[in-house]
């Protein structure tokens, strides 16, 4: 392209470098300017603010100016909405897996009745994840921040999306009002279809229709997303929960009710927090539905093998689930990064594969936490040794699958990012319809959580097999023709 002052520097050498180095420094939204020798056509240019300037010739008429970002900084980028981002995904199973420990410490009958709970909830809560991924998918095509705006669109778009956040608020309030109406009305045929049995019905039946009271605070804190301010509330939170599970399970002997009551007030104390900051939703609906979707078939399987099994899989479940949030923020960041630079194929292709090799990476540190956790921890969760036994017993699955998990919810983030999601609900289908067929056969909790890590496998071979199918055009793969 040429600049507005081309005509003011052509003929005029001693000015043309110094305006060269002005124009680049604006076009690309550079921090500081950096300097070239007069004359000079570089094949590659200086590194300024992670930003690789090449292909630079001087004469403003010839731009032709391409910005590489080198890999530190699309980590650095990454870390950066990744970090945040993990105070949203976090929340509610926070609050589960506190509940978990603390019940566990007092009545394995209470521990269990939490398991068909915690698989309702999830559930429910999941399904409203679309706010989201609408919010969070838009949002990333209208940056205010963007670079190359002026000052007059950088203050539409700061309008616009603001509007957009308020609306994704207003409906994640009413949706959570419609879940707790729900949850609140028809209480034990939930927990009916979940597998509960008559033994634990009372407990569960208690634990429910407390903490259905805090639907509403739920959806607020998971469509509420600013900077680094989530996860210093949701900690926050997070230490209110365990201090007031301790106090009224362990000292003022309220049991699972006392749980439910503590996660109520520690979420509506979250939510209330972030009333000044609404912000956008972000969440990865189609993976979260499916996961919660294979969560309860395997819960009501455990549920039905007996009392132990469901203890020992509501135990294991929680710190999975827990763990498994964790590289859900690389997922967000894969569809808002991939969704903002799509046209810049090279960068794409290139930050498609960092996510990647970030996601694995991920999983396998977790893989050895939750391993460590199940063979060595499980006393924080429960007293009860045979349900310690039953636990120690799914240290290889629960690795596996948390490896598995970690890809697939990065390549969900590239396929939504780049606009390629149409293939999701048939991913979805076959591994719900795997996971109901492996729980069908299934005759102790060892089997359940192959069968868990069979549900996130199909998963994940149905991804690779479509990114074979459109080598040419998928992110992972050549990403030379245009997607269909």
């Amino acid at each position: 392209g040429t600049s507005p002052l081309s005509d003011n520097v052509e003929g005029n050498k001693s000015n043309e470098d110094s305006t060269s180095v002005l124009y680049v420094h604006e076009k690309l939204g550079l921090q500081k300017p950096f300097e070239v020798e007069q004359g000079e056509n570089l094949a590659t240019g200086p590194d300024v603010d992670g930003i690789r300037i090449t292909g630079l010739n001087t004469r403003l008429k010839d731009f032709d100016i391409r910005a590489e970002k080198s890999l530190g900084a699309e980590i650095r980028e990454i870390s950066a909405l990744a970090g945040p981002a993990l105070g949203s995904v976090i929340a509610d199973p926070l609050m589960s897996l506190i509940d978990t420990a603390c019940v566990g410490q007092q009545c394995s009958l209470e521990l269990a009745a939490l398991g068909p709970n915690t698989a309702i909830f999830n559930l429910v809560f999941q399904v409203f994840a679309f706010i989201g991924v609408a919010t969070t998918n838009v949002i990333a095509s209208k940056l205010p921040s963007a670079p190359g705006l002026s000052e007059e669109e950088r203050e539409a778009r700061k309008l616009e999306t603001g509007k957009l956040m308020s609306n994704a608020f207003t409906l994640a309030m009413v949706s959570g009002v419609l879940c707790c109406i729900i949850m609140e009305t028809i209480p034990k045929a939930l927990l009916v279809t979940m597998g509960a049995s008559p033994e634990m019905m009372a407990p569960a039946l208690t634990y429910l229709k407390i903490r259905a009271l805090a639907s509403p605070a739920v959806m607020v804190m998971c469509a509420a997303q600013d900077a680094w301010t989530p996860l210093k509330i949701f900690c926050a939170a997070g230490v209110v929960n365990l201090v007031l599970d301790v106090y009224l399970i362990t000292f003022a002997g309220y049991g699972i009710a006392g749980a439910a009551w503590a996660t109520l007030f520690a979420q509506y104390l979250g939510a209330s927090a972030f009333m000044p900051y609404i912000a956008m939703a972000s969440a990865l609906a189609p993976g979260a539905i499916v996961r919660m979707t294979g969560y309860a078939i395997l819960t009501c399987k455990a549920t039905y093998i007996g009392t132990i099994a469901s203890a020992a899989h509501q135990v294991g479940l929680q710190v999975f689930r827990f763990l498994a949030f964790i590289p859900e923020p690389l997922s967000i960041t894969a569809q808002s990064l991939i969704a903002r630079d799509f046209k810049k194929r090279e960068r794409v292709r290139r930050l498609a594969k960092t996510l990647l090799a970030s996601g694995v990476t991920a999983g396998c540190v977790l893989g050895l936490v939750v391993v460590g956790i199940f063979a060595y921890l499980p006393w924080l969760f429960t007293s009860d040794p045979m349900v310690v036994a039953a636990i120690q017993e799914l240290c290889p699955q629960a690795f596996f699958a948390i490896i598995t998990l970690s890809t697939i919810m990065v390549m969900d983030g590239i396929a939504i990012g780049s606009g390629d999601f149409s293939y999701l609900p048939r991913t979805s289908m076959l591994a719900t319809a795997g996971c109901w067929i492996g729980a069908q056969y299934c005759t102790g909790i060892g089997s359940v959580w192959w069968t868990l890590l069979v549900f996130f496998g199909l998963r994940l071979m149905y991804h690779f097999g479509h990114v074979v199918q459109r080598w040419d055009s998928h992110p992972l793969g050549n990403f030379k023709a245009k997607l269909c």
